[in-house]
């Protein structure tokens, strides 16, 4: 009799905890509608403004940084493009190649804003990845004068509270493994120090 009452009591915890987790997915917001929200809020601050002169730079790395890079997971990035040199990385590293990584983009998405002339971004759909959770968030470029638009497809993961991206796909070339073949190429042959240091010279200089 214990022994039914303590099987009843079993299943009434695993049906709670089911409907605990359904209810959580239930309430998990809409990666596209993060994706699409910022991407308004950079259209808003570029609008009508001219940032191609050095004195506007910093200006746009500003804007970047503060409304572009807080959804994305710098760590979890890193360790996509280190891959196996990241296990053999000391904390010291992994620490200053993450910052590096981090200046690297902020640079780099500047640069590409730099460039924006009133095109519009569009939201073209989201999927899942149903053994991962990933979710994949498609959006194009819509180009002027003629140009051919530009695809961009961001791969996000939930990390418990909010949706974060790890990596961009720009015009079917993924970031993450753009980086990941070249930076692995420099810490096979040189090192992962040697990597470190052309990263920092790197930034000096744009600096």
């Amino acid at each position: 009799m214990h022994m039914l009452t303590a099987f009843r009591r079993l299943w009434v915890l695993i049906f709670a905890l089911s409907l605990s987790s359904l209810a959580q997915a239930a309430q998990r917001p809409d990666p596209a509608v993060m994706v699409k929200h910022t991407s308004d809020q950079v259209v808003a601050a570029l609008k009508g403004k001219d940032f191609s002169s050095p004195e506007k730079k910093a200006e746009l790395l500003k804007l970047v940084d503060e409304i572009v890079l807080p959804h994305f997971d710098f760590t979890r990035m890193s360790q996509w493009v280190m891959a196996r040199h990241w296990r053999t990385m000391s904390p010291a590293q992994q620490q200053r190649f993450v910052q590096l990584f981090r200046d690297l983009l902020v640079r780099t998405y500047s640069n590409s804003l730099a460039s924006y002339r009133d095109q519009r971004i569009l939201v073209t759909g989201t999927s899942h990845d149903s053994g991962s959770g990933d979710a994949l968030v498609r959006m194009v470029v819509k180009q002027t004068g003629g140009q051919s638009d530009i695809p961009i497809v961001y791969r996000l993961y939930w990390n418990g509270s909010e949706w974060k991206v790890f990596d961009v796909t720009i015009d079917a070339v993924s970031l993450v493994t753009n980086y990941r073949a070249s930076f692995g190429r420099i810490a096979s042959q040189q090192g992962v120090d040697a990597l470190l240091n052309r990263l920092e010279q790197r930034a000096q200089q744009a600096q």
